[in-house]
C-alpha cells in the first residue's frame, strides 16, 4: 500500500468520524423532549432550580458554544453527567463495559464457529 493511499484512508476515516460526530450533535437537538423535563419530574421544583440544572449542564448557552464545548470535552474524554444515573458517563460505560465484551467475545466465537462450519459444509458439498 502506497503512503498516499494510507493518508488519504486516514483522511476519509477523521471525515466520517466528524461527520458521525456533528450528526450526534444535531440528533439530540432535534429530536423531540426535553432532557429537562424528564429530570424535573418534581412538581415543586421552582424556577431557579431548573435555570441551575440548565446552567450546570450548559443548555443556557447558545448552540455554537454547546457545538464547541461538546467537541472539547469529548477530546478531553469528559463524556458528562448522565442524566438517569446521575454519575460521570465514563463511570457508567466503565461499570458495563465487562460484561458487554464477555457478551460480544462469546457471540464472535460461536459466529466464527457457525461460519466455518458452514464454509466446510458448503466446500464439501461443492458444485451440488
Amino acid at each position: 500500500m502506497h503512503k498516499g493511499d494510507m493518508v488519504k484512508k486516514l483522511l476519509y476515516a477523521l471525515i466520517t468520524i466528524l461527520a458521525v460526530l456533528v450528526f450526534n450533535y444535531i440528533l439530540f437537538r432535534v429530536l423531540p423532549g426535553n432532557p429537562l423535563a424528564m429530570m424535573m419530574r418534581n412538581p415543586r421544583a421552582t424556577e431557579e432550580v431548573i435555570e441551575g440544572i440548565r446552567r450546570f449542564y450548559g443548555l443556557d448557552q447558545e448552540w455554537y458554544v454547546q457545538f464547541f464545548t461538546y467537541f472539547r470535552n469529548l477530546f478531553k474524554g469528559n463524556l458528562g453527567i448522565s442524566f438517569v444515573f446521575k454519575a460521570p458517563v465514563s463511570q457508567v460505560i466503565a461499570a458495563r463495559i465487562l460484561p458487554t465484551l464477555l457478551l460480544v467475545g462469546i457471540a464472535e466465537l460461536i459466529a466464527i464457529a457457525v461460519g466455518i462450519g458452514i464454509g466446510i459444509i458448503a466446500a464439501w458439498k461443492r458444485g451440488s
